[in-house]
């Protein structure tokens, strides 16, 4: 029996020394008295090659997104509008999706993949609605801008899990556990609840408008409920 076993152990490793696509395979070549063209070893397996150009979509996007939120910050912290709470929201926004852009190109790296930088931002995000750059924005505006974008990046990121989730594709599995992972972790749930945030701060702002300018008692006040907005917000971040 364990003369079986033996046999069969060695029958595995010689398909896996002959295997063409293996590693080892290709520096043993390499290092034969016969060379042979070397193959690079790679960290790429399972599905993770088929998601990589729309990662580097996802963090070139992540990128565009950041310089958006920082201009975002710069127009409320000047000396005219003086909106402390809504620059520091947007700064932090702009902060936290440049780390998540950082982030995602160490997992490619990490995945055997690498960043493309040959093509510039406006190049390589699809959705026109996030190409001019908004320097001059109410709160209002501003807001419901932040939510937009956000549910982009949402919508690319549930994208991509769509397409590692299936088994195959053109006979080709794709299926990458680690991605899915990856994705669920670090944006999923994070998406979410910024997504809840910028929405019911647009609402509440929106409300409090809509009464300060109904009631009769506070006509010409929604400067004045704009600014307690501002002060919740400052609270906030």
């Amino acid at each position: 029996m364990r003369q079986l076993v033996l046999v069969g152990v060695l029958a595995l490793v010689v398909q896996l020394y002959a295997a063409d696509d293996q590693c080892h395979y290709s520096v043993r070549q390499q290092c034969s008295s016969l060379p042979q063209k070397y193959t690079p070893c790679s960290a790429l397996f399972s599905g993770a090659h088929t998601v990589m150009g729309s990662l580097r979509d996802f963090v070139l996007q992540h990128i565009l997104n950041s310089h958006h939120y920082l201009l975002m910050s710069a127009n409320f912290a000047n000396y005219e509008r003086q909106r402390e709470g809504f620059a520091k929201m947007f700064k932090k926004l702009s902060d936290d999706t440049w780390e998540d852009a950082i982030d995602t190109i160490k997992y490619m790296t990490k995945r055997g993949g690498s960043m493309d930088y040959s093509r510039t931002l406006l190049e390589s995000v699809s959705n026109s609605t996030l190409k001019p750059i908004a320097l001059e924005l109410t709160e209002p505006e501003s807001l419901s801008l932040a939510l937009d974008m956000y549910k982009n990046l949402a919508h690319k990121a549930h994208e991509i899990h769509g397409l590692v989730t299936k088994r195959s594709h053109n006979n080709q599995d794709i299926h990458d556990a680690e991605v899915i992972s990856f994705l669920e972790n670090k944006f999923v749930s994070k998406h979410t609840e910024i997504i809840r945030d910028l929405a019911g701060h647009s609402n509440d702002l929106m409300n409090l408008i809509k009464t300060s300018k109904k009631d009769s008692k506070m006509q010409n006040q929604a400067g004045l409920s704009v600014y307690l907005f501002d002060d919740y917000i400052k609270n906030l971040y």
